[in-house]
């Protein structure tokens, strides 16, 4: 429906699709930025390849849902998920198995490493096999707005079965 000043009430849209990208890149993306930078990864704050992107989508009430698609991003395997309004609030789960060596160098990310190291030291001792494995699975909320984001960062386990995050978003 149009407004009195003849503009769509955003609100009232509804729709659906599929967004499928041949040869696509998303540019100096804030929320992007602020994952990179808190990760202290460069590529992450740097321009994104979106090429062979495909995913379903849906428009209700004026809020865009994405359905889960994968994408790989400097080497970091990702499944995206979540929703935005279009006037920009959006609430967004990333979740991300993050190559150990892209992290290791990083201050911030690295202590947490080197305490994830040593608390599996000590479950050893105990008879628990926790061993850290070689790439860190994280989930990443973005939520706010794109011109002032909010991210949080969680550590994951392995997910159902035996395997990583990273493996399963790799068989996919």
């Amino acid at each position: 429906s149009l407004g009195d000043d003849l503009y769509p009430v955003l609100e009232s849209i509804d729709a659906q699709g599929f967004l499928a990208t041949l040869d696509a890149q998303l540019a100096q993306i804030q929320p992007l930025q602020k994952v990179g930078n808190a990760l202290n990864i460069p590529a992450l704050k740097s321009d994104i390849d979106l090429s062979a992107l495909q995913t379903w989508f849906t428009i209700e009430d004026g809020t865009v849902e994405v359905e889960p698609f994968d994408l790989t991003v400097a080497g970091i395997p990702m499944n995206v998920r979540g929703t935005h309004g279009l006037n920009n609030d959006m609430s967004y789960e990333v979740l991300a198995a993050v190559p150990r060596e892209m992290i290791e160098g990083n201050i911030v990310t690295g202590a947490a490493l080197s305490a994830l190291d040593g608390l599996a030291g000590q479950a050893s001792r105990l008879g628990f096999d926790i061993a850290p494995g070689d790439v860190l699975n994280l989930r990443i909320n973005i939520g706010g707005s794109m011109a002032n984001p909010t991210t949080t960062f969680n550590l994951v386990g392995k997910n159902e079965g035996n395997t990583s995050l990273a493996a399963s978003l790799t068989e996919q």
